[in-house]
Parts: C-alpha cells; sequence; structure tokens
C-alpha cells in the first residue's frame, strides 16, 4: 500500500468532492499536526464541512496526524513557502513516504524541480481509476466535481488518463 503525505490543499479538495475517504481506505494517508490544524482547528471555527469529514477520518485512524522532525532538504526545497508545506515535505522524508500529494503549483513547482515523488488531486483520481478502485464513471464524476478547483490543464490531462 504506498504511503501518501498530503498537505492542506489537496486533502481539502479531495474531502470537498467526497473522495477522501476512498483514497484513505485504499492508502496509507498521513498530515502533519500543522496541516491538520489549518484544515480541521480552522476549518471547523470557519464552519467548513469538509473540517468534519477529515476529522472524521482521523478519529476512525483512516488518516494519522504525525509530528514532523524538521528535515534539511525539505528546508531547502521550500525556501519561501509557508508552514504547511515545509512540515508536508519534512514528513514526507521522515517517513520515507511515497508520495506527497498537493495542489499549490508554487510547492508544485519545487517539487519536480527537486525530484520528489508527487501527485496532484486529480492524479489522485486517475491512479484510483487505474488501480480499479474506482469504476470510470465514479473516476468521471469525481474529477467533473474537482474541476472547478483544480487549473484546467490538470483536469484536461487527467480526462484524457480516464477516457483513454
Amino acid at each position: 500500500m504506498a504511503l501518501l503525505v498530503f498537505d492542506s490543499d489537496a486533502l481539502i479538495k479531495l474531502a470537498k468532492i467526497s473522495l477522501i475517504q476512498k483514497v484513505a481506505e485504499r492508502f496509507e494517508c498521513v498530515i502533519s499536526e500543522d496541516v491538520y490544524e489549518e484544515v480541521v482547528v480552522e476549518g471547523k471555527r470557519k464552519g467548513y464541512s469538509d473540517a468534519l469529514t477529515v476529522e472524521e477520518l482521523v478519529k476512525k485512524g483512516l488518516i494519522k496526524v504525525l509530528p514532523v522532525t524538521p528535515d534539511r532538504r525539505a528546508l531547502d526545497i521550500t525556501t519561501g513557502l509557508g508552514k504547511g508545506e515545509r512540515t508536508t515535505l519534512s514528513l514526507f522524508f521522515n517517513v520515507e513516504a511515497d508520495f506527497v500529494v498537493t495542489d499549490d503549483t508554487r510547492f508544485l513547482s519545487r517539487l519536480i524541480r527537486a525530484g520528489v515523488n508527487h501527485l496532484d488531486s486529480a492524479t489522485v483520481i486517475v491512479l484510483m481509476f487505474k488501480l480499479g478502485f474506482l469504476t470510470k464513471s465514479e473516476a468521471l464524476r469525481a474529477l467533473t466535481s474537482l474541476r472547478p478547483l483544480i487549473k484546467t490543464d490538470a483536469f484536461m490531462k487527467a480526462l484524457k488518463s480516464i477516457k483513454g
């Protein structure tokens, strides 16, 4: 089972489209304490329903919240980015994860330049489909729900991958 480390952006988007539970049932999903604080604690304070979804998955143990030891590589790669990105990438290195999951454009470009394995939300849907965890119609429905939240090129690339 692949180990995925989520940042706030991707976690919120997959929760908004009601896909995060299916992802968490099929992959080992972890987040930093800072991401939990941003998504759940701040999200609940602002009345966001996706915060409750993520909180419930944490309570069920489907998403694990882990402490982070700062990692020099992560700090170098994320210079100028936020605390969530720094702790997400440090956690990726701490637990030797398979992928960082993010939709943050600046963070993604840094991950690409550094050669760090990563996925965006649309690619998670494609992966779930290709592994047989979603039917074609489920994948297309999820991707359509995600469309207003992501860049057009990410949507089109994922759509092409699902449609074949």
